[in-house]
């Protein structure tokens, strides 16, 4: 399992930033073959 605990922003994140974010920690979790468990975040 991959789990994030916590995205930190350096920047305010724009909408697009934050679905990019999402996308990575997705597509990171299927390389690895592990189930992903991400919190949500007030955008």
């Amino acid at each position: 399992m991959l789990r994030v605990n916590a995205i930190h922003q350096d920047v305010q994140f724009t909408k697009p930033m934050t679905a990019a974010v999402h996308r990575e920690i997705k597509d990171l979790a299927q390389w690895l073959e592990l189930e992903l468990t991400i919190p949500v975040f007030a955008t």
